[in-house]
C-alpha cells in the first residue's frame, strides 16, 4: 500500500500483482481486475482486498457462515467474493469453519476397526439355505380381492437370504404376530429344508416395525419352535446395521424391483405373492461373479445353479429318459455337476472376499474415560 500511494508499481514478486489492485478515495485496497464494463455492482467489480489472517477478516467469515446456515465452504466462498477479496481464501475459510462447534458435531467420523474375517458359515461349502440371515419388510398395501369398496390391508414380506451362496427366498406375512412368523418358517423349511442357524438383527434396525418384530422375535412360542426343531438363532448387536449387510442389500435389492413394477399400485394378494416369487426369481438369477468377455468362457454361476442345477430361465432340453444310463453313472454324472459348481464357487466366488472394501487400517479401541459424541438418528 505504500508504494500505490506514491504511485509506484508494484514488485514483481508481490502475490498482489496479478489482481492490479489500487487505492480508492477512502484508501481501502480494492482489485482493479479486468471488469470494468461489467454491468455488475461496483462492490462486486472491485471487491476490497483481505489478507488470509487478520481479525476482521475471521469476523467476515464467521458472519457469511452463519449465514448461510453452516454453509461450506464453496458456498461461503462464493459469498464473501461478492465483496471481498480474501488471499488464500480457501485456507481462512477452512481455518474459520473448523472452529465451529455445531459443524464438529455432524462431521465427526464414527469409530471404526479393521474389518474382520468373514465367519466360517460365509466360506465354507454348504447346502444351499442351511445357514440363512431373515428379515422382514414392509408394511405393503394390498387388497384381500377385487372388487369395488374392497379397503387395503397391510401385508409384510419375510426375506432368507442363504449365506453360503446368496440364494433369495421370500415369503408373505400377513402380520406381525408369532403365529404368521412361524407358518412363514415352516413355508420356508417345507420348501427349502431344515435351516441349521438364523441370522437377523436385534431389532432397532428392522425397518418399520422395530419393536413389533423384536418381540415376535423373542416370544415363547418361537422359542419352543427353534428348539424343537434344533434351529440356532444369532441376533446381532443392537445399532449395528452393518452386522446385516447381506440380508440388507437383499431387502434393498426387493424394493428395488418392487418400485419399478408395481410402483404406485395396489395389488390384490394373489397379484402381489406373484410379484414376490417372481422377484425372487430375477434375484437369484443374478451373477455371483463378473460376467467374462470371453467366449471360451463358461456360462456364469448363479444362486439358481445351486438350487435347481441350472438357470431359472433356462430352455428345457429334449427329452433323454428314453436312453439306457446306467443308474451307477447317471448319480456319477449328478455329483459331477454339483461339484464343478461347488469347485467354482472357491475358485471364482470365494475369492473376491479377500479385498477389504473399508475399515482398513486398525485403531485403538474406546478407553475408559474418552470423551465421546454419540451419533444416533432416532435421537
Amino acid at each position: 500500500m505504500q508504494r500505490l500511494k506514491v504511485n509506484k508499481p508494484i514488485k514483481t514478486h508481490s502475490k498482489l500483482l496479478a489482481l492490479c489492485p489500487y487505492l480508492d478515495e477512502n484508501e481501502i485496497l480494492r482489485v482493479g481486475g479486468r471488469l470494468r464494463h461489467a454491468k455488475l455492482h461496483e462492490n462486486t467489480k472491485y471487491p476490497v482486498i483481505l489478507p488470509k489472517d487478520h481479525v476482521v477478516t475471521d469476523l467476515i467469515i464467521w458472519h457469511y457462515h452463519l449465514k448461510y446456515l453452516h454453509a461450506g465452504n464453496q458456498l461461503v466462498h462464493s459469498a464473501i467474493r461478492q465483496r471481498y477479496w480474501i488471499l488464500f481464501a480457501l485456507v481462512a475459510i477452512k481455518r474459520i469453519t473448523w472452529k465451529c462447534v455445531r459443524c464438529a458435531r455432524l462431521r465427526s467420523a464414527l469409530s471404526q476397526q479393521l474389518m474382520r474375517d468373514l465367519p466360517p458359515s460365509r466360506v465354507n461349502p454348504s447346502r444351499a439355505f442351511s445357514k440363512v440371515g431373515v428379515d422382514l419388510s414392509g408394511p405393503f398395501q394390498v387388497k384381500p380381492r377385487k372388487g369395488r369398496g374392497i379397503r387395503p390391508m397391510k401385508t409384510y414380506a419375510c426375506i432368507f437370504v442363504c449365506f453360503t451362496v446368496k440364494a433369495v427366498h421370500l415369503e408373505m406375512l400377513g402380520d406381525l404376530s408369532s403365529d404368521c412368523f412361524i407358518a412363514a418358517l415352516k413355508r420356508f423349511a417345507a420348501r427349502r429344508g431344515k435351516l441349521d442357524e438364523i441370522f437377523s438383527d436385534c431389532g432397532t434396525n428392522f425397518i418399520g416395525a422395530s419393536k413389533e418384530l423384536k418381540a415376535v422375535c423373542s416370544t415363547e412360542s418361537v422359542a419352543n419352535f427353534l428348539c424343537m426343531n434344533e434351529i440356532v438363532w444369532y441376533f446381532n448387536p443392537p445399532s449395528a446395521p452393518h452386522f446385516g449387510g447381506l440380508w440388507e442389500a437383499a431387502v434393498k435389492s426387493m424394493k428395488f424391483h418392487l418400485r419399478r413394477a408395481i410402483g404406485g399400485q395396489i395389488l390384490i394378494y394373489e397379484e402381489f405373492s406373484t410379484f414376490l416369487v417372481q422377484i425372487e426369481a430375477c434375484l437369484n438369477s443374478r451373477p455371483l461373479v463378473p460376467v467374462s468377455s470371453d467366449p471360451d468362457d463358461l456360462s456364469v454361476i448363479t444362486p439358481a445353479n445351486f438350487l435347481i442345477g441350472s438357470t431359472l430361465d433356462a430352455i428345457p432340453e429334449r427329452n433323454v429318459t428314453n436312453f439306457t444310463i446306467p443308474l451307477a453313472d447317471r448319480w456319477k454324472l449328478v455329483q459331477q455337476i454339483s461339484q464343478s459348481f461347488w469347485k467354482r464357487w472357491s475358485s471364482e466366488y470365494i475369492t473376491q472376499f479377500q479385498r477389504r472394501s473399508k475399515w482398513q487400517r486398525p485403531h485403538c479401541n474406546l478407553r475408559v474415560n474418552d470423551i465421546v459424541l454419540i451419533k444416533d438418528d432416532n435421537l
